[in-house]
């Protein structure tokens, strides 16, 4: 193949700092609507969200029990385009979540809250709950038998949680606040530098009549294109997640039905596992993978989460490989207790090095969970997917399993 032309080579050169058509992200956190700490809490050291007045007032991350000294509700931050006529899908539809979404001031702030209540009845429960949503201007984006993921229009998230905190007694209440301000904009100057760059390469593409450098041009405007088509997925999700609040809600029964629980892992932190839940927090910097199209990684969150927007959520962890086991061990130590609590499984594989499982409750409306181990030395990754309904598991799991292929762990 003869080389570049001196105009094509200055031209390529300019494109050096584009980036490739897969970006590999270093740092991170993951799912769900939540983020969540140890054992059921989010993290200790809370992310702070500030907004320019009028603006919702920082939120902490900790769990606040029913005790718990209320704090002022932050003021309500302009919002627009959001109908208190917006259709509400019980069955949670993964496309639901990319609707036109109202605009939200900056700085952009992702609100993420978890609520556990106790209530007599939960069909009646989770009645009140869709009511309250759909008087909110929200949707239900996805609904099981006793957990219901409420979107709810960016307006006032401390007046959102105390609504749906009287459905039941509140026994569990969370909060996480991501400002992702920075990841807006650094995605915005990639994009502008990539547009522009496959401009150039277009205008010079008209001038060109040398069959291979043409063919070169087009190869290198084929990445910038791939790479646009991912940063404006990326913005596009950012975009969503900070115009509607997540809010997961769970709804306990005062008469449990405990017989579902058949064993349990004699490990704490497999026990400790929730499909909706962050309860792993370590080694947020030691995963690295290609993530699947739609999904964004929170770049100052305090765990490795990286989020879609219908709330599919992935998130990794590194925990103590404590009996010294390899991966297949502690993908059976984690079946163990997933099958003891009568989750269905539903695939299973070797993805590179990790050993994965995914399971489905068996619900109307199933949600999915992937969980998948991976032995590095004394350390353990743990890699969590959650998809809110059959919808998102179908979207995404594809796509999810080629990325957790290029899933590396730090030793």
């Amino acid at each position: 193949m003869r080389p570049l032309t001196a105009p094509t080579v200055l031209f390529a050169l300019a494109l050096s700092g584009c980036g490739t058509a897969a970006d590999t992200y270093d740092s991170g956190y993951a799912p769900e609507p939540a983020g969540y700490a140890q054992g059921n809490d989010f993290p200790a050291a809370a992310e702070s969200a500030e907004r320019s007045a009028p603006r919702p007032q920082p939120m902490s991350d900790r769990s606040e029990s029913k005790r718990a000294q209320s704090r002022p509700s932050p003021a309500p931050s302009k919002s627009s385009g959001a109908t208190a006529g917006q259709p509400q899908q019980p069955s949670g539809q993964a496309g639901q979540a990319v609707q036109a979404e109202p605009e939200v001031s900056e700085p952009r702030v992702i609100y993420m809250g978890y609520l556990k209540l106790r209530v007599k009845r939960v069909i009646e429960a989770a009645d009140e709950v869709t009511r309250l949503a759909k008087e909110a201007g929200g949707y239900i984006q996805a609904m099981g038998a006793t957990t219901i993921i409420v979107r709810v229009p960016a307006v006032d998230f401390d007046a959102s949680m105390e609504k749906f905190g009287t459905v039941g007694e509140q026994l569990d209440r969370r909060v996480k606040a991501l400002d992702v301000s920075r990841q807006f904009t650094d995605l915005d100057a990639r994009l502008s530098v990539a547009v522009e760059s496959r401009d150039r390469l277009l205008a010079l593409l008209k001038t060109v009549r040398d069959v291979e450098e043409r063919l070169q041009i087009l190869e290198e405007v084929k990445r910038l294109s791939e790479i646009i088509d991912g940063i404006e997925s990326s913005l596009a999700t950012l975009r969503n997640l900070t115009a509607y609040f997540t809010i997961t809600i769970d709804l306990e029964p005062l008469v449990q039905n405990t017989a579902i629980v058949q064993h349990r892992s004699p490990f704490a932190w497999i026990r400790e596992l929730q499909p909706h839940l962050v309860t792993l927090h370590d080694g947020k910097d030691a995963f690295t993978l290609d993530l699947p199209k739609g999904f964004v990684l929170f770049e100052d969150d305090d765990d490795f989460r990286a989020q879609a927007a219908d709330t599919s959520m992935l998130r990794a962890a590194i925990v103590e490989n404590e009996p010294r086991g390899d991966g297949a061990f502690w993908s059976n130590a984690v079946h163990f207790e997933l099958d003891g609590r009568d989750e269905e499984l539903v695939d299973q594989a070797v993805l590179g090095t990790l050993h994965v499982r995914v399971y489905r409750d068996k619900d109307v409306r199933p949600r999915y969970w992937l969980v998948g181990v991976v032995a590095v030395g004394d350390k353990l990754g743990v890699v969590e997917v959650f998809y809110p309904n059959e919808d998102a598991y179908r979207l995404h799991h594809e796509a999810m399993r080629n990325a957790l292929q290029t899933l590396k762990v730090a030793p």
